[in-house]
């Protein structure tokens, strides 16, 4: 859609940035284990994380703020920011507002291990986001954007690590 658009590539104020619902199928506790092994290698990425949690408590992670809480320090989550958004599920925000978000960060993670299509990789890629995941290939993303610069692949969570910190290194305000 017209909302995704590669923004201006000064001020970025995320380093990494992840959008999805808090269901099994996207396994959020994967990005908080790579985001984990960033922190315990020293790397002080911003981080985003913002989740459209499932009524009722039928989600996965039932409680992603405790398990947030539980694996970030104080100083950690100065810099890590997670947004949890419980109303109007599944899709709480338009394309406009996640577009803003999407913006503002350099590097997309996508952790989850299955290649579901997903529209929040797609959505990356629209505006303009290198992007990290496991090796799969994103439905509707050109072939030249399916390997680096613009898709790092990790096959596990030290990779993943390892292709996050290559992407935001690699991330320069002219180039995107």
């Amino acid at each position: 859609t017209p909302e995704f658009y590669p923004g201006p590539y000064k001020n970025k104020h995320w380093d990494i940035l992840h959008i999805a619902r808090a269901v099994t199928h996207r396994e959020l506790h994967l990005f908080l284990d790579v985001i984990r092994k960033l922190y315990d290698r020293g790397h002080k990425y911003r981080v985003l994380l913002i989740a459209a949690i499932v009524p009722n408590g039928e989600g996965n992670p039932k409680d992603l703020l405790g398990m947030y809480d539980s694996m970030f320090s104080f100083e950690e989550k100065q810099r890590f920011n997670l947004i949890e958004i419980n109303y109007n599920y599944p899709f709480p925000w338009d394309y406009k507002t996640l577009a803003h978000y999407y913006r503002q960060a350099k590097v997309f993670l996508n952790a989850q291990t299955n290649g579901l299509p997903c529209r929040i990789s797609v959505q990356a890629v629209a505006s303009g986001l290198p992007f990290v995941t496991y090796p799969w290939r994103i439905p509707l993303v050109p072939e030249h954007l399916q390997k680096s610069p613009a898709h790092y692949i990790g096959r596990n969570q030290i990779e993943l690590a390892d292709k996050v910190v290559e992407a935001v290194e690699s991330y320069t305000p002219e180039t995107g």
